[in-house]
């Protein structure tokens, strides 16, 4: 439960930052990489929780992203990519981020196929992101694994002290 508020702040948080940049939130994606290193992390409920709760509450706090249409898009979109993420049997972390990305899409055009009113923002989400996807498939995976090992060197150091 407290990670899944850590990675709820860092969602909120890190976005700020990058907006300062005149268009570098829409290019570098920058709420998505908590709401995918917790995919990896949490169980799927608190995954999803991350993934649909970071951009309303971002939304409320900051304006980021606005309410319509982007809110309701993002937040199908990354409580899907979160879930994927904790469900997906793949050892290769590769590979799992990228069939959770290609599902969290799918689910997006679904829903913007419910409702055309979403439809331009699901269709720009695909021109927009893709500097951001780009950096997601690097960046994440190598993040999640020297988390993995600094837990288990932390386990281990504590181990080998007491």
């Amino acid at each position: 439960m407290v990670l899944t508020g850590v990675f709820i702040a860092i969602g909120i948080t890190f976005p700020m930052a990058f907006h300062l940049f005149e268009g570098a939130g829409r290019k570098l994606l920058p709420m998505q990489f908590p709401i995918l290193i917790s995919g990896y992390f949490l169980c799927p409920p608190y995954a999803v929780m991350v993934g649909i709760l970071t951009p309303v509450l971002s939304s409320l706090i900051t304006g980021m992203p606005p309410i319509f249409p982007n809110l309701p898009c993002l937040a199908i979109e990354f409580g899907a990519y979160a879930l994927f993420l904790s469900i997906l049997p793949f050892k290769n972390k590769y590979l799992k981020l990228l069939t959770s990305l290609v599902l969290g899409k799918a689910c997006l055009f679904a829903f913007a196929l419910l409702n055309s009113a979403f439809w331009g923002f699901a269709a720009s989400q695909l021109s927009n992101g893709i500097i951001g996807m780009v950096w997601q498939i690097i960046l994440v995976p190598l993040v999640v694994k020297g988390c993995e090992r600094g837990v288990y060197y932390a386990k281990h150091y504590r181990a080998s002290k007491v």
